[in-house]
């Protein structure tokens, strides 16, 4: 003959599946945190690093070309803390640099 469960049976069944659930969902909860936290952290340590390497690049190329000089006018004025008197005087094809 088959025993029916009585109403405690079930609610330790339903209370033990409901933890069960649960551990298994915090458990996901915090695997999910931590690849979250260390693919944002290599993310970031790229695109720093690959930044860098592009300001790097465009500084070796601008002093291999002897700097980059650009024509003083109203509105691209030498730098007003730069101590070196005459150091924007360079004159290419009758033209003040």
């Amino acid at each position: 003959m088959i025993q029916k469960r009585t109403n405690t049976e079930d609610k330790i069944y339903f209370l033990g599946s409901t933890i069960f659930v649960a551990l298994i969902m915090t458990c996901s909860l915090l695997w999910n945190i931590y690849t979250t936290d260390s693919n944002t952290f290599q993310l970031v340590k790229s695109i720093g690093q690959s930044f860098f390497k592009e300001i790097e690049t465009t500084r070796f190329w601008n002093a291999s070309h002897g700097g980059v000089y650009i024509p003083i006018s109203e509105k691209t004025q030498p730098t007003p803390y730069l101590k070196v008197p005459k150091a924007f005087t360079l004159f290419f094809k009758n033209r003040s640099v």
